[in-house]
């Protein structure tokens, strides 16, 4: 008899390339509140490591030479090579969300009007990277309707 494999416990870590690390650091340290847990190397081939939780962790390689990705609003569809649609991170409160929506368009970053979606909240934003971050609040006393239509692009511009 096989046995069905066992699943993992989670994300370990995500990594990502940036070629402007004090900014990507005051934008995920410094706005959104991660700390940094590792960093690894100096200089050009720094890697450094941000606490997501306990046990997860969103990583950036300072690479010089890479270029920022293109922006692409999250959901819409898109045309040829693609990756990583957007990153989804909860905030505990309404209340924290909005407040972090306020702190991150006083820091000059573009921010989406608040989107509900029924059972959560949401923002869209991009870090220096032009990485799409989805920032959320989940309404626990409202469950996620199993089937729902799909909410409009949130209306926000970007430079």
């Amino acid at each position: 008899m096989t046995l069905p494999p066992t699943p993992p416990l989670g994300i370990h870590h995500l990594a990502f390339a940036t070629q402007d690390l004090p900014e990507t650091l005051r934008f995920w340290r410094d706005l959104l509140g991660l700390a940094v847990v590792a960093r690894l190397g100096e200089g050009e081939e720094t890697q450094v490591s941000l606490g997501l939780t306990d046990r997860q962790l969103i990583s950036f390689f300072s690479w010089p030479k890479v270029e920022p990705r293109p922006y692409h609003h999250p959901g819409e569809p898109v045309v040829g090579p693609f990756g990583l649609d957007h990153l989804a991170l909860e905030w505990p409160s309404k209340e924290d969300l909005l407040a972090l929506a306020d702190r991150l368009a006083g820091a000059g970053y573009p921010v989406s009007e608040p989107v509900d979606h029924g059972s959560l909240w949401s923002i869209y934003t991009f870090d220096p990277n032009h990485l799409a971050v989805e920032l959320t609040w989940v309404n626990r006393e409202q469950p996620l309707p199993p089937t729902r239509p799909a909410p409009e692009n949130p209306k926000w511009e970007v430079e």
